[in-house]
C-alpha cells in the first residue's frame, strides 16, 4: 500500500466538491437525474412544490405507503428539495398529505465544517 485512502462521496473526508455535485446542476448532473428515472420503481412526478414553495420536477419512489421525492429545477437541474407524500394509509395517517418537506435554500463548498458557503 502506498499510504493513500480513497476518499468517501459524503461525510467526514469526502472529497471536495464530490458530496455538492449534484446540487450545482449541469448537464452531467441531469443526465442523472434522467437515468434514475428509468430504474424500475421510480417516477416522474411532474409537478411538486418543495417546503419553499417553488414547483419543480421530482424523482420519485414509493416504498411502503410513502413516496419519497427529490425535486430538482425545471431549467437547470437544481436539487431545490425532497417531500414525502402519503399514498395508502399508514401510521401516519390517511393517504393523500405531504408529511415531511425540506428545501435546499443554499449549497456550497466550504474548507472547513462550520463555515458558511
Amino acid at each position: 500500500m502506498n499510504g493513500t485512502r480513497a476518499r468517501p462521496a459524503h461525510g467526514p473526508g469526502a472529497e471536495p466538491g464530490r458530496r455538492d455535485s449534484l446540487r450545482r446542476g449541469g448537464e452531467t448532473t441531469a443526465a442523472l437525474y434522467r437515468a434514475a428515472a428509468l430504474i424500475p420503481g421510480v417516477d416522474v412526478v411532474r409537478h411538486a412544490v418543495d417546503a419553499a414553495g417553488r414547483d419543480g420536477v421530482a424523482v420519485a419512489r414509493t416504498h411502503d405507503g410513502e413516496r419519497t421525492e427529490w425535486i430538482f429545477d425545471r431549467s437547470t437541474a437544481r436539487l431545490l428539495g425532497e417531500r414525502t407524500v402519503l399514498v395508502d394509509d399508514n401510521a401516519w395517517g390517511e393517504a393523500g398529505p405531504v408529511v415531511a418537506s425540506v428545501a435546499v435554500i443554499d449549497s456550497g463548498i466550504v474548507d472547513k465544517a462550520g463555515q458558511a458557503p
